[in-house]
């Protein structure tokens, strides 16, 4: 439904003069799950009408998910549709594919819960998986994060990890279909750097994909009460 909202115009000393009455702007209006969507903006006298058309868990897209979807859409072809995370996934295959990594998401409140998290987040981490038309089955994710740095000039570098394809589709080109994906989606976001960490054996299948080098060394510590580590089920998991 619609409903209409009269902002007051602030005063004209204030007013940015070079803004166009019909600029367009969007503003994020969240109580509970309901989503607001602030459109366009119309100057009328001393005020501004502003029309509010409230939605369930609407969508606000941002320019860095906009260039997301993009390379998605660029890369899906007849047979793989490659798309981002959606909350109906945990059904469609992607909670038995983390088993095939390591240790999995446990149960579907754990998914939802950690779904909602990232959610809002979206602008910094994402995760990209690949649906089969043919089943619409989830058979391969990958998922990434920027980080924000000062040096660089106030550079980003883009990490991914969680790269797994299922046993039953690989060696078809879908893993590396995912790293190119990530890689352009790097490239776009301005990140001077794409890095990642695997295992030694896995280095020409980066190299190739991505021309990914190895460089310096990997250092962890974990917390033996939480993530003890645990090798995957099967040892190319992240092969191609």
């Amino acid at each position: 439904f619609f409903f209409f909202l009269m902002i007051r115009r602030p005063p004209r000393s204030t007013l940015d003069r070079s803004s166009a009455a019909s600029d367009v702007y969007k503003r994020q209006v969240s109580t509970q799950s309901t989503w607001g969507l602030i459109g366009e903006q119309v100057k009328q006298g001393k005020s501004w009408v502003c029309i509010i058309r409230f939605h369930q868990e609407m969508e606000i897209i941002t320019p860095y998910r906009s260039i997301t979807e993009s390379v998605l859409k660029e890369k899906s072809n007849e047979t793989w549709l490659f798309r981002t995370l959606e909350i109906t996934d945990y059904d469609k295959g992607f909670a038995d594919l983390l088993p095939q990594l390591t240790v999995g998401v446990g149960s579907k409140e754990a998914f939802e819960t950690r779904f909602h998290e990232m959610k809002k987040h979206e602008e910094l981490v994402q995760t990209i998986v690949c649906e089969w038309r043919a089943t619409g089955k989830i058979i391969g994710t990958i998922q990434f994060f920027i980080e924000p740095k000062y040096i660089r000039n106030a550079g980003s570098v883009l990490h991914f990890e969680d790269l797994i394809v299922d046993e039953k589709t690989r060696h078809k080109g879908l893993g590396t279909q995912l790293v190119q994906i990530v890689k352009k989606i790097a490239d776009l976001r301005g990140c001077y750097k794409m890095i990642a960490d695997c295992r030694t054996e896995l280095l020409p299948f980066y190299a190739k994909a991505a021309k990914m080098i190895p460089k310096e060394t990997q250092i962890a510590v974990y917390n033996e009460a939480l993530a003890t580590p645990v090798p995957p089920k099967k040892p190319q998991a992240r092969s191609q």
